[in-house]
């Protein structure tokens, strides 16, 4: 994987970042290292190195008992709706940044466009896209909203959403098919479905989310 150095994790927010002497120049766009690329593909790396721990951390699996599978998720929160996506979709997670509007827009999917680093990227709601209830029905839950840059095939999209949970190593096995766990009402954008620590999360189809997106652009 790029931006690694060697073969070990190199921590570089504990060297120029924010733990160190902050000398990084990334560090002026990002605010924080938790929103830098690289911090993402670390965590990606390290999920890669590490399988997911299940039972008693005390009582470690026979010798010849197989790794459990898993697959690294991206959850988040749009609404009261959980979501997860390939993480490979995604670019960064990045601090919430003002959207400005465009005249003659038409439908409730495209918000309008943000600076990106200087760049001005589309800015797209998932809620309606999606079939969900607006994002402001899930205020009372909490969480610190964020914009999901992802990366498509015409050219990065931004994607508001009211949390991120982070990448997560879900069980093959606890993937269901969508239709079986998800009460998402565009199914066709659903390809799993899943339950993490209480929740009922819709795992997107990468291929069908892109698609629409592209479609709304029009």
């Amino acid at each position: 994987m790029q931006g690694l150095e060697g073969t070990e994790l190199y921590a570089c927010w504990q060297h120029i970042g924010v733990q160190g002497d902050r000398s990084c120049e990334k560090l002026a766009a990002h605010v924080h290292c938790r929103n830098c690329e690289r911090h993402a593909e670390a965590a990606m790396w390290l999920l890669d190195r590490h399988a997911l721990q299940l039972g008693d951390a005390d009582a470690p699996p026979p010798p010849e008992a197989p790794a459990a599978k898993t697959r690294p998720a991206l959850l988040f929160r749009v609404g009261q709706d959980w979501l997860a996506l390939d993480p490979g979709q995604l670019l960064e997670v990045a601090p919430v940044s003002a959207i400005h509007g465009l005249p003659y827009r038409h439908g409730r999917v495209l918000l309008g466009v943000c600076n990106v680093r200087g760049v001005l990227v589309p800015a797209l709601a998932l809620g309606p896209l999606l079939g969900l209830e607006a994002a402001g029905a899930g205020e009372l839950m909490g969480g610190r909203p964020r914009h999901l840059i992802l990366d498509a095939p015409g050219g990065a999209l931004v994607l508001p959403v009211d949390e991120v949970d982070g990448v997560q190593a879900v069980p093959q096995a606890a993937l269901v098919p969508a239709h079986q766990g998800s009460s998402l009402p565009a199914s066709r954008l659903a390809q799993h479905a899943f339950q993490w620590q209480q929740r009922s999360v819709t795992w997107l189809d990468a291929q069908h989310l892109a698609q629409a997106l592209q479609e709304s652009l029009r």
